[in-house]
């Protein structure tokens, strides 16, 4: 190899060196802003759905209309299920807002790096 061309080269690596160091900050950023406003979607989405597992038909015993183990605890299932479902839904309202707040963080940290 000639001199002209180990230059050359060390010029190439030189260039891809200040290029990773000027933009690895703002994709790390941009990255993460995407990750969670998919995941403040996808929460959001949840919030919308019911619980199916607390189907009252899964609970149907064709001899005593519901389970023996519910009614000897003496649960009012429809009560029960109605918390458990709003419990449910303002859980994911809550994961939800905060993915929110974390994805403006680092949008507003990815157009900091730019400033």
């Amino acid at each position: 190899m000639k001199i002209w061309q180990i230059e050359k080269i060390i010029e190439i690596l030189y260039l891809i060196k200040n290029f990773f160091l000027t933009y690895s900050v703002p994709i790390i950023w941009f990255i993460f802003s995407i990750l969670f406003l998919y995941m403040t979607w996808r929460e959001w989405r949840k919030s919308k759905e019911s619980l199916e597992s607390l189907n009252p038909a899964f609970f149907k015993d064709s001899n005593f209309g519901m389970s023996a183990n519910i009614k000897i605890m003496g649960i009012d299932f429809e009560s029960f299920a109605k918390e458990l479902e709003k419990s449910n839904k303002e859980s994911h309202k809550i994961a939800a807002t905060a993915y929110f707040l974390a994805g403006l963080t680092a949008l507003a940290s990815f157009i900091l790096t730019f400033i």
